[in-house]
């Protein structure tokens, strides 16, 4: 299974620890929160339903890095940076990395080059 679905399991993963930890700090997910954890899942959705090709063998993991750009950006422009998201940092940069190196295989029989 993880042969197969590497790369969104690890995106889902990792969205969940996003959300769980957002939560935990406080009891509460406020809308900047929001925004980080529908960033988080949509990287776990793109990189699920993005088709891995023989042209593109690195796509999943490219959009992920873009989408985890806005994840950085929403951390530390959005009332300046605090020690509370540095772990979120971690997590968005961790994201893409984790996606180039897990394995996957596409419904067309593609599979990624980790």
């Amino acid at each position: 299974m993880l042969r197969t679905y590497g790369k969104p399991i690890v995106a889902t993963l990792l969205a969940v620890l996003m959300t769980i930890y957002d939560f935990v700090d406080d009891q509460h997910i406020d809308e900047i929160e929001w925004v980080k954890i529908a960033i988080a899942f949509t990287i776990a959705v793109q990189t699920y339903l993005v088709p891995l090709t023989p042209e593109w063998p690195w796509m999943k993991t490219v959009v992920a890095a873009i989408l985890s750009v806005l994840q950085v950006l929403v951390i530390t422009i959005v009332g300046g940076l605090t020690q509370q998201e540095i772990v979120e940092l971690i997590i968005a940069i961790a994201t893409p990395l984790g996606i180039g190196v897990t394995p996957a295989v596409s419904h067309n029989g593609v599979g990624s080059n980790p």
